[in-house]
């Protein structure tokens, strides 16, 4: 049975609490991870064949604290902000590629377009009740240096979630592309759970089951299901073409803040506000195993390109490294 085995931590990561994490680049030798913390900042960290974490760089830029972090295939990572800013950076480079301004709603979770030839990246568009869909290509008519960067707002959809009227927690968290990139998936504060069609914008249909917000979402490796994490407690399993609840994985004992699938779709992880890193493993539906290292609620989880590590991240500032073997 595969297990999670503590390699590393870095603590005072960050000098406020770190809400996110990913992986942006693997090899057999070293880990490149990005962090997004309340502190402003979105931090590189390289991780060695042994899993120490040391400092890379800090990418500057957000007014207010970062709450999200991406990577895409095609070299590019992004951060949200609560400064309603989405910054997307060119990896080899460190130069910003694009800002994209979501004012006067929130950006919230972001995902990137899969593959190597991503141009897009979906945003949890908060207040608004939107998904938006925002193209992270770089028109060379918009600088004059290689070092010069386009600001915009111009969103290719913006797909609304059907969340009644009279509601008023129409706040959309998180977002999530399938891997084979045909569909994308939403979770708002109300435990609405949606899937749309990521070419047309499309509305798929709704996955029912959560009361209460889901603040992370995220696709097995072969688009077939869908996993949500809510503050209710529970981690939800749903078809993707049924849009029907599958199981219902319970553990946590307080909000689950975060969950990510491993790359070979045996294991989810997940991350919660009682502290706590949990192992699941998904033939079996049970958690296997339940790392309590975290001093505070843990934000973020992730799992590298190949499948060999986990990486955490919690209000505490620090920063955490597993192998997954």
């Amino acid at each position: 049975m595969v297990k999670i085995s503590p390699l590393s931590s870095k603590e005072c990561a960050h000098a406020d609490s770190v809400w996110s994490v990913c992986f942006a680049s693997s090899s057999p030798s070293s880990d490149l991870i990005f962090t997004g913390s309340l502190d402003e900042t979105v931090t590189a960290w390289k991780a060695s064949d042994s899993g120490e974490i040391e400092k890379k760089e800090d990418y500057i830029g957000h007014t207010l604290g970062a709450v999200s972090v991406a990577a895409s295939e095609s070299g590019l990572v992004a951060s949200s902000a609560l400064d309603s800013m989405i910054r997307v950076w060119e990896l080899e480079s460190s130069e910003t590629r694009t800002v994209i301004e979501c004012a006067p709603s929130e950006s919230w979770e972001i995902a990137f377009e899969p593959g190597k030839n991503s141009k897009h990246i979906a945003v949890a568009g908060g207040i608004s009740g939107t998904v938006k869909l925002f193209s992270t290509v770089k028109n060379s008519t918009d600088s004059t240096s290689p070092s010069a960067h386009q600001t915009h707002n111009d969103a290719k959809f913006s797909y609304k979630v059907p969340i009644r009227e009279e509601d008023q927690n129409r706040f959309v968290y998180s977002v999530a592309y399938s891997s084979n990139g045909k569909y994308i998936a939403c979770g708002a504060m109300n435990g609405t759970v949606v899937l749309f069609d990521a070419e047309s914008g499309k509305l798929l249909g709704q996955c029912d089951g959560h009361k209460l917000p889901v603040r992370s979402i995220c696709f097995s490796p072969d688009s077939k299901c869908l996993y949500t994490a809510s503050d209710d407690g529970f981690i939800h399993i749903y078809d993707v073409n049924s849009k029907q609840l599958i199981d219902s994985l319970s553990g946590h004992n307080s909000w689950v803040l975060s969950i990510a699938a491993s790359p070979d779709g045996n294991s989810l992880v997940s991350g919660s506000a009682d502290k706590s890193v949990m192992l699941w493993d998904v033939s079996s539906r049970q958690c296997t195993q339940v790392d309590k290292s975290h001093d505070d609620a843990v934000w973020g989880v992730s799992f590298n390109m190949h499948g060999t590590r986990v990486a955490s991240v919690s209000g505490d500032k620090s920063v955490s490294m597993f192998a997954y073997n």
